[in-house]
């Protein structure tokens, strides 16, 4: 993917007019802020995203959306988009997906895939996937659900992006539990967790996608039994990992039934608002 700027220290302010005003450089397809000035711009910009970031972990919905609203706000005035700008937008769909409001998420997703796209930008798009795969299944369309979900999976293994591999492959677990197949779903929260246990925090500790997964292994224990489980699951986190992941890329998706809504927009994030 193309270089991302250089981080820059943390600093305050009004973005809206701010992201107008810089005059941007290009990088790699990227903004890079050249003048002292542009810098402060940008640490600004990334602030937010950070803070964006941190609300996230945290379940705090209505920072998120604060946060992220100026780069919402300013996301066509940006030109080229910045990584900052595009995590930002990331964290704004995750907290509308989670907040119920999934028409809005999938059109703040609609709106990355874009930005990406007129650059040729692959991992944030891949990040954008893996998100519209979760309002998607919020939505109960499984279907669609693991067609994002494959797709964000096939960009992150040739990107070897390993934790884009685990939240992927955690999704489609959910999808297939959601479908009402509990092997396929305990095979691949098997691999999930052999992927998480390479690479350190499991689901990035977001406290929603935490329930969700438990939720989904409670669900498949108890249809499966203890023992069908257990092989399953030791099946998935035992196998190769390139082999684990041609697995759930298997066509899976088409013709599955829709379901009602799932766990990521019913609740499961008590400790924030949906702005």
């Amino acid at each position: 993917m193309p270089a991302a700027p250089a981080e820059e220290p943390a600093a305050h302010g009004d973005l809206s007019a701010a992201h107008r005003r810089a005059a941007p450089a290009s990088a790699g397809g990227f903004t890079a802020y050249e003048q002292v000035g542009h810098v402060e711009i940008y640490a600004a910009v990334c602030a937010r995203a950070l803070r964006s970031a941190v609300g996230v972990i945290r379940g705090d919905l209505a920072q998120v959306l604060a946060e992220s609203e100026p780069a919402y706000q300013d996301r066509w005035n940006d030109e080229p988009p910045t990584i900052a700008g595009l995590l930002a937008l990331l964290c704004r769909a995750h907290a509308l997906t989670v907040a119920g409001r999934l028409d809005e998420a999938v059109t703040v997703l609609d709106d990355l895939r874009a930005l990406c796209d007129g650059r040729g930008e692959q991992l944030m798009r891949s990040h954008g996937d893996f998100l519209r795969g979760q309002a998607e299944l919020g939505g109960g369309r499984l279907a669609a659900a693991v067609r994002y979900g494959q797709a964000a999976l096939r960009t992150k293994r040739r990107l070897h992006d390993t934790f884009g591999i685990g939240l992927t492959v955690d999704l489609l677990a959910l999808a297939a539990g959601a479908a009402g197949h509990s092997l396929r779903a305990a095979r691949l929260l098997g691999l999930a967790q052999r992927v998480w246990s390479n690479h350190g925090q499991a689901q990035a500790s977001v406290p929603e996608w935490v329930a969700a997964r438990r939720a989904c292994e409670a669900q498949a224990r108890a249809v499966l039994g203890d023992n069908a489980y257990a092989a399953a699951y030791r099946t998935g986190y035992d196998s190769d990992v390139d082999a684990g992941i041609a697995y759930a890329l298997e066509p899976e998706g088409e013709g599955l039934p829709n379901s009602g809504p799932h766990p990521l927009t019913t609740g499961l994030s008590a400790g924030g608002s949906g702005g």
